[in-house]
């Protein structure tokens, strides 16, 4: 499989299109038919040397959506709980 390169003004409008839409790096990847795994590195590694302030940006929309599936699955780990253990029906 060939490696994607992308120039610094496509990797800005992935960027910019993760901030603007509080975007996951999954639904980002599928909007510009790119793997996951390119997404995260361009973000973590190449973001950081065209843009610091877009980079902060892009981090904070990363780790509130960290924060949202930890949620989600704190919430859907207990419900099984309470499933398991009769508590709920």
């Amino acid at each position: 499989m060939k490696k994607r390169t992308c120039s610094d003004s496509e990797l800005i409008a992935i960027a910019e299109y993760i901030v603007y839409n509080k975007a996951t790096i999954r639904a980002t990847a599928k909007h510009f038919k790119v793997s996951k795994s390119a997404v995260a590195k361009w973000m973590h590694k190449e973001i950081p040397t065209i843009s610091t302030e877009l980079y902060e940006h892009v981090i904070a929309v990363f780790q509130e959506n960290a924060e949202a599936k930890a949620s989600r699955d704190g919430k859907a780990a207990h419900l099984s709980w309470l499933k398991r253990t009769g508590k709920v029906t």
